[in-house]
């Protein structure tokens, strides 16, 4: 008999007939390659869209994987993931953050939070927690100065402060260094829970992953993926809508406005967590939006106090006026005027005067926001290419700059001589003094003479003394 040809594996049903290895290799990549597994056929990306917990032990696991004394990477541990698309997002922030320089902090500061993290939860300075999503000193400028009150505050929940008098007296004998500000701790107190990491048993270590092959060979292993695939196969089936046939069925225009009502009772089909976001608006992009939050309790807060979720940034501030959907936006507009200095204005405020139209242009508080800029670059792409008016207004900023770098000192067209004052103890040797003596006196009595011909041709007379 001729030698049977081996069987090749079959690699597109292999999350659905070894769902337990494949769960496991993926806990060991990073959350680029899931995202790169989902697009490698229909069956790997069908099996990602309908995983209800995949993103959630990846992050479980993720956690517990990190052994780093990073204040930053520590803190994003112990954000609680809430559901699948709050797992994803956390997952690709914390595993950017490993990859990224940590932040420069005041020691006085973290010290401080030390001692009050011994009594109540608090978090530190803001600025360690929040990224750029865009690369350029102007985008940088505007989003400081409109931050700066809050970049630098230690987060304290106030229930605290009136509960426990020795975080009283911390907050009061350091009010002239540091400054506070109030949020609510009460929901993000719990720390993140452990989830089972798979639909029946995780084997921990690549030593152990012969053993889950066998586990997942079994008959258990191979009913699950038939029963996933059945499954989805009714869900297709159950989702075709049916075509009406009118000459058939007979039905009015009025019986199809009936069912098309029905149609709206239904359940909204539950958006997909791989969808990507909408912005708010097609030109411009929110300060929420140029930002990366790692904390939500840092969020939170700048929505609160800040707005920044409706604070449209447009760096070049005077080109508002020739946007209509600014002028008829709600939002506040932020920018760089011709001076360099942020400003912001409400287009909604405008009042109409005859044939004026009236607005206050408000300036952020400068004082908080002298020093350097604690705000880095994401390790990411620049976002800026969202937002084609945006783009575009950067663009001209930098050939504006690049221009002005460019441009030399013009001399003096009169052609008038330089008088360069002289020591007068000598600066130079005596040699050289005698050696140019005469040619010293020669060229001064010329050049007086041609300055005072070039003063009586303009009609001004000069008397010496």
């Amino acid at each position: 008999m001729a030698d049977e040809v081996p069987k090749h594996p079959n690699w597109t049903e292999f999350p659905l007939t070894h769902p337990t290895p494949f769960t496991m290799i993926l806990l060991h990549c990073s959350p680029l390659d899931l995202l790169s597994c989902r697009a490698t056929c229909t069956t790997w990306h069908s099996w990602f869209s309908s995983s209800s917990t995949i993103w959630t032990k990846y992050y479980s696991s993720l956690c517990s994987s990190i052994h780093m004394t990073n204040y930053r990477v520590v803190k994003m541990t112990e954000v609680p993931a809430t559901d699948e698309s709050s797992a994803l997002s956390l997952s690709i922030k914390l595993h950017r953050a490993l990859e990224e320089n940590p932040s420069m902090m005041n020691q006085e500061t973290m010290g401080l939070v030390k001692q009050m993290e011994k009594l109540v939860p608090v978090l530190g300075p803001p600025s360690i927690f929040i990224r750029l999503k865009v690369d350029h000193p102007k985008v940088a400028q505007i989003v400081k100065e409109n931050l700066s009150r809050y970049l630098q505050c230690v987060l304290v929940d106030k229930k605290d402060l009136e509960a426990k008098e020795a975080v009283r007296m911390l907050v009061f004998k350091s009010l002239h260094r540091n400054q506070f500000a109030y949020v609510d701790f009460g929901h993000h107190r719990h720390e993140v829970e452990k989830v089972d990491t798979s639909d029946s048993l995780v084997l921990e270590g690549e030593d152990r992953l012969e053993e889950a092959l066998r586990l997942s060979m079994e008959e258990g292993g191979g009913e699950q993926g038939e029963k996933r695939k059945r499954s989805e196969d009714l869900e297709d089936t159950s989702s075709k809508r049916i075509k009406l046939d009118t000459e058939e069925g007979g039905e009015t225009n009025d019986d199809l406005d009936e069912e098309n009502e029905d149609d709206d009772d239904l359940p909204d089909v539950p958006k997909s967590i791989y969808a990507p976001t909408e912005t708010a608006s097609p030109e411009f992009p929110t300060i929420l939006e140029l930002l990366c939050i790692d904390q939500p309790l840092v969020q939170a807060l700048l929505v609160d106090k800040c707005q920044v979720d409706s604070s449209l940034v447009v760096p070049q501030f005077e080109e508002f006026l020739h946007h209509p959907s600014l002028l008829a936006s709600d939002k506040v507009v932020v920018g760089c005027d011709s001076d360099g200095s942020v400003a912001s204005v409400r287009p909604d405020k405008f009042c109409q005067d005859g044939g004026a139209v009236l607005g206050y242009i408000e300036t952020p508080n400068s004082i908080l926001s002298k020093g350097p800029n604690p705000l880095k670059f994401w390790g990411g792409k620049d976002i800026r290419h969202k937002w084609p008016e945006f783009a575009k207004q950067l663009d001209r900023m930098d050939k504006k700059a690049a221009d002005a770098a460019e441009e030399k000192p013009k001399g003096c067209k009169l052609n008038l001589p330089i008088v360069i004052p002289t020591s007068s103890r000598g600066a130079f040797p005596k040699e050289v003094v005698k050696k140019d003596d005469a040619a010293g006196s020669s060229s001064s009595s010329s050049s007086t003479d041609d300055l005072m011909a070039f003063l009586a041709a303009r009609g001004v007379s000069v008397q010496k003394k």
